[in-house]
């Protein structure tokens, strides 16, 4: 099993609002967090734990960490 950050959805993207849904889980590499120019923190959210079905890079305000499981 790959490392990854198992998170739930708490808010939806305005601008993308089917791209993720509320109270579902996630999974995040957590190698691939960082801090973009605006101050948010961003993250590759994947669909399943061994992070092969990518939702998107998306901002981790949406997302409460349930388990870091690495």
């Amino acid at each position: 099993m790959k490392r990854a950050m198992l998170v739930k959805c708490i808010s939806i993207r305005e601008a993308f609002p089917e791209q993720i849904k509320l109270d579902e889980t996630y999974y995040v590499n957590p190698d691939s967090i960082f801090i973009d120019t605006d101050g948010d923190t961003i993250g590759r959210v994947y669909a399943d734990s061994e992070l092969e079905n990518e939702v998107g890079s998306l901002m981790l305000k949406h997302f409460y960490t349930i388990n870091k499981n690495y």
